[in-house]
């Protein structure tokens, strides 16, 4: 061993800096950088290999996967490996009205589950409609018989695009379940969504229950879309939005559309530029659905974000232990102000107290509880400010209850929704109000 240490000794040197060095590396990492979590890499997306169809005399095309054959040659149909058959083609509703005893289902709820029949497709709004046959007792099924969009490709148009079963067999599961995919992935109208501009007039609307449908996949995820509705009535799409909820947190500051997005960060979307961002904020981090640390609830007060972050608590009966932080939006600097909020939603500011009032309620069997607490900027001091509660039979407390109505009269300016958002000569003004907790509303401060 020494005569190989002799012949070799300059190896061996080298060999022992390197196992030094890199022993000395490794405890440096995880001296530096002890929580770091290690990069995972990143997941591939199998697609779907499909097959176009494009219409030249309507611009339109279809990506199709191998479930569905194109059939006929003159006229653009698909049949379904299951037997029904999608097609754009001239249809009777009148017939159909006749024909079958059960009539148009206007909620089409039974076709996929949803309470509303309005489709978006790339910028286009439709209405999709579907028939059945309902059954003569009760304990039978209803059959659908097939759906409908009218006006299709365009507006204009008097060709509509419908799935049936084919021989006049009703439709089954598999085949409703790969229509609604085709439509929502497949169709590319080639459309683009709509600008506002200086002479623009109308509304711009928050559809939330709508069924959300677009060419890119990226969409089925997609919680919401901003209508604009011009004064003839006529919709079109002007943006989507991947809304975190179906029942959004979302607020009006100026011409910025501020929502929590899909991932739990808050983003804004301006509705004349349409320039989309997502801010960067302390104690939130982009999370998979329902999952924390998350932004719980904002609340936009002049060039100031005030937001509660931590464990999701916006579950029925979850209780509250979240932070409370100040974003400015002019310096992006962000300010942890308190922690150990039970609160779960943002009231409002007051100027004059320099406070932040915040909520928490909730109820069940028909009684309701409700607590406010408010934060001191200039006492850096959280405070428990009322507790009310009631159920059906009991008296009330009205002490408790004035206190709540003095808070809500100090912030009245700030706990309006809106039911739209008006466009007058291309400038963004608000529009007509709704009751909080109207799904959809648009939340909006008049003091701003």
């Amino acid at each position: 061993m020494l005569k190989y240490y002799k012949e070799h000794k300059a190896q061996v040197a080298l060999v022992a800096l390197l196992i030094i060095a890199l022993v000395a590396g490794i405890g440096m990492y995880y001296f530096v950088a002890p929580n770091e979590p290690k990069a995972k890499p990143p997941i591939e997306q199998a697609s779907i290999p499909t097959t176009e169809y494009k219409n030249t005399e309507y611009n339109f095309t279809v990506n199709y996967p191998a479930q569905w054959m194109l059939s006929g040659e003159d006229q653009f149909a698909l049949e379904h490996k299951s037997g029904c058959i999608v097609a754009m083609n001239k249809l009777d509703t009148k017939a159909l009205q006749e024909k079958y005893s059960g009539g148009l289902d206007i909620s089409a709820e039974t076709f996929y589950e949803n309470d509303s029949r309005d489709v978006y497709i790339d910028n286009s709004h439709f209405t999709l409609t579907s028939y059945q046959e309902r059954p003569q007792d009760s304990k039978s099924e209803i059959a659908i018989m097939g759906a409908y969009i009218e006006h299709f490709p365009t507006a204009t148009s008097s060709n509509v695009l419908s799935v049936k079963g084919k021989d006049g067999n009703s439709l089954n599961p598999e085949c409703i379940t790969d229509f609604l995919s085709l439509i929502k992935s497949g169709i590319n109208l080639s459309g683009e969504p709509y600008t506002i501009v200086y002479t623009s007039q109308g509304t711009i609307t928050l559809r939330t229950s709508s069924y959300v449908l677009g060419s890119n996949p990226n969409w089925e995820n997609t919680r919401g879309v901003l209508v604009f509705t011009d004064t003839k009535k006529k919709e079109t799409v002007l943006s989507y939005v991947d809304l975190y909820s179906y029942d959004p947190q979302s607020q009006l500051v100026g011409d910025e559309f501020y929502f929590i997005n899909t991932t739990g960060m808050l983003s804004s979307f301006n509705l004349l530029t349409k320039e989309l961002r997502t801010l960067s904020l302390a104690g939130v981090t982009s999370v998979e659905y329902f999952t924390s640390p998350r932004l719980n609830d904002f609340f936009v007060y002049k060039d100031t974000v005030f937001y509660l972050a931590g464990d999701n608590c916006n579950e029925y009966r979850a209780q509250c232990n979240l932070d409370l932080y100040a974003y400015s939006l002019t310096t992006e600097q962000v300010k942890l102000l308190t922690s150990g909020v039970a609160a779960r939603k943002i009231l409002g500011f007051d100027t004059a107290s320099q406070k932040i009032y915040m909520e928490y309620r909730d109820g069940d069997a028909g009684c309701m509880w409700q607590s406010i607490y408010s934060f001191s900027l200039e006492l850096a001091q959280l405070q428990r400010d009322v507790d009310y509660g009631y159920c059906e039979g009991d008296s009330e407390n009205t002490d408790a209850l004035k206190k709540v109505a003095d808070i809500t009269t100090t912030l009245q300016d700030q706990l309006r929704y809106l039911k739209n958002i008006l466009v007058k000569d291309g400038e963004i003004l608000p529009g007509s109000y709704v009751n909080t907790g109207t799904y959809g509303a648009i939340r909006y401060n008049d003091e701003l």
